[in-house]
């Protein structure tokens, strides 16, 4: 659901900011890193590209250490090359469902990223009842009622 307004351009660099290298030189501006919508894509493209290439560099020390002591099977040749083309497949269907939330104006959410995102890397704070409460970042937060009684800060008439 879409909570708030964004201009084509914010739309676009949210998106193409998802190409592995992309991210990094977009985060350079200090206009996309200004603009929370692109920021929270930016930084979430950083951690998916990173998360894929640590994957595919335990994967290969894996194969290399246990080439070593088993030396090069067939099988354990075919599994790891399985295990590099699964992690590959799985890293650019991410990649895609997240621009593709990004183009169409939505947070991405994905299981561990999300939360490893809220947790180092957000500036605001995230309350402990509701971890991925998009309220707190539309610009509609003033007029809407406090999600519970320990929020201080009343709705606006």
């Amino acid at each position: 659901m879409k909570d708030e307004f964004h201009s084509q351009e914010e739309l676009s660099v949210a998106a193409v900011g998802y190409i592995p290298p992309v991210w990094l030189f977009l985060l350079l501006f200090h206009r996309w890193r200004a603009n929370y919508y692109t920021r929270y894509h930016l930084v979430h493209a950083g951690l998916v590209s990173l998360t894929l290439f640590c994957t595919l560099l335990l994967t290969g020390l894996l194969t290399y250490w246990s080439a070593g002591l088993t030396g090069y099977r067939f099988w354990l040749v075919l599994l790891t090359g399985s295990v590099i083309a699964l992690a590959i497949l799985t890293g650019f269907g991410a990649i895609a469902y997240c621009a593709l939330s990004a183009y169409r104006g939505r947070y991405t959410v994905l299981p561990l990223l999300t939360r490893l995102y809220y947790l180092l890397l957000a500036q605001r704070v995230v309350k402990k009842s509701n971890l991925y409460d998009s309220r707190q970042i539309t610009q509609m937060r003033p007029y809407l009622k406090p999600l519970d009684p320990s929020d201080p800060t009343p709705p606006r008439s």
